[in-house]
């Protein structure tokens, strides 16, 4: 009732009519995230612990010792086999294809662009000669999800965008609507609804920039070449010889682990991978896989089944390996040196002087603030403020350094600063926890989907059937 008598009081019904759709769509999403958050509450104790946490800070001084820093002596082979016989598990790796391929281009030309806009400029004359902007965008946006709603994009902050298009929707009036408008997306007509300062209401028309007419042929019949002669073939030389005719170039891609996804371009092709490790034989060449961006044909270099390469393959991967491992037990030797010194009186500057070892003073930071040089090592932030104002720590050992540390100077949250401002951090702290609850309970039920990608065994199944079917000519695209 309270509702009603807001919409009828409003001087914007049009507006209100639309808030009014929102709030019944959402309401039984309102209902369930309330329940989800019902019964959190964040005790005293454990508001002074955050607040401690987030205004006690320290300054302290470092000893660090890192495994870069030795440099042990040359990995033997004898060394190289024993790591290697010792730690098989470690060494396993995913099978491993090795791909060539040839990429047939969709980009649009200058044409497309021109056509695209002359293509938009007339809905445009449509739509101001009494067309509604709405109709017209269910039928000709490119835009699938706003189409549906007559190109609606509802109530939006301009930073939901590209600054292309809020610019021009922002400098719109309501009920207007705006010349052409490029974007990455292709061109756009805009009619504005309504807006305030910070958001708008608006419906869009895409019309995609695309190779069409003659370009279009001109792709199409070339990607046609491809899969005749090119695609799906067992001889290795197939894929040189139509690229040679068409004048595009064998690329080598980058090696492609099985569960991964090739990536070229910036662009990822998830059905290479389906393809190169769903059964295919050296030599062979996949079927012409199509992409917004391009017409990809690949053929199957080599294949490295899963399992522990041979040493004579991985040998320097191993001998890394070694010479981290010396690195390692080299400085761990070095800091029970260092520490039976610093016990017996020495300083860390003498120490990083008689060493040459990296001695910094670091602070004041906090637990929930660490020095930029600590950021990847808890361990040594935590013992900072375990430890009193002039006591010498360590060796803290973490995966990039060995640590001895000694505090400087300590400061302690104040607590009656803690008692002023209580009320609003555990308002905070409770829609924290709340978001944090809603999100837990969101990645639960993704990590229980149980997605099953049987594309490789459908795949194979296809090959086996093809195989047995009787030979027929080859078809067109």
């Amino acid at each position: 009732q309270k509702y009603q008598r807001f919409i009828a009081s409003s001087v914007d019904p049009s507006f209100l009519m639309a808030l009014e759709d929102r709030y019944r769509t959402e309401l039984p999403r309102i209902k369930l995230y309330q329940q989800l958050i019902a019964g959190l509450y964040v005790s005293d104790a454990e508001l002074w612990q955050d607040y401690h946490d987030r205004n006690d800070s320290v300054t302290i001084m470092t000893l660090e010792l890192r495994p870069r820093a030795v440099n042990p002596d040359a990995v033997t082979d004898a060394e190289a086999r024993a790591y290697y016989d010792a730690h098989q598990d470690d060494l396993k790796q995913p099978a491993a294809a090795y791909l060539s391929y040839v990429v047939l281009s969709r980009a649009p030309n200058a044409a497309d662009s021109a056509a695209a806009l002359e293509r938009v400029r007339s809905l445009r004359k449509e739509i101001m000669e009494g067309a509604d902007f709405a109709d017209v965008a269910a039928r000709e946006s490119a835009d699938s999800v706003s189409r549906a709603q007559g190109g609606d994009l509802g109530v939006a902050k301009p930073s939901a965008f590209v600054p292309e298009f809020s610019q021009a929707a922002m400098a719109l009036r309501p009920g207007q609507v705006s010349e052409p408008i490029k974007t990455a997306f292709g061109w756009h007509l805009i009619k504005l609804e309504s807006k305030t300062d910070s958001t708008f209401h608006a419906r869009h028309i895409l019309i995609p920039i695309e190779p069409e007419g003659d370009h279009l042929k001109q792709v199409e019949s070339r990607a046609d070449t491809l899969d005749l002669f090119a695609a799906e073939q067992d001889d290795p030389t197939a894929l040189d010889r139509v690229a040679d005719e068409l004048g595009l170039p064998v690329a080598q891609a980058p090696k492609l682990l099985q569960g991964s996804v090739l990536q070229l371009g910036g662009h990822a092709i998830s059905d290479a991978g389906v393809w190169a490790f769903g059964g295919v034989q050296a030599g062979e060449t996949s079927p012409v896989i199509e992409t917004r961006p391009a017409y990809y044909v690949f053929r199957m270099d080599s294949l490295t089944p899963a399992g522990v390469p041979p040493l004579s393959q991985i040998r320097e991967e191993v001998a890394e390996r070694v010479r981290e491992q010396k690195q390692q037990q080299a400085v761990a030797a070095l800091a029970a040196e260092v520490k039976k010194e610093l016990d017996a009186g020495s300083s860390m500057e003498a120490e990083a002087r008689k060493y040459d070892l990296t001695n910094r003073v670091l602070g004041p930071f906090t637990r929930y603030n660490p020095a930029p040089a600590l950021q990847s090592a808890p361990e040594v932030v935590g013992a900072a403020f375990g430890l009193g104002v002039g006591q010498t720590g360590g060796p803290i050992t973490t995966p990039y350094a060995t640590y001895f540390i000694r505090p400087l100077n300590r400061t302690v949250a104040d607590s009656s600063a803690f008692v002023a401002q209580k009320d609003a951090l555990r308002a905070q702290a409770i829609q924290q926890a709340q978001q944090a609850r809603v999100q837990l309970i969101l990645s639960s039920i993704r990590d229980a989907a149980n997605v099953d990608d049987r594309r490789a065994e459908l795949q194979e199944a296809q090959r086996k059937a093809q195989a047995q079917a009787p030979a027929t000519p080859q078809q067109g695209r």
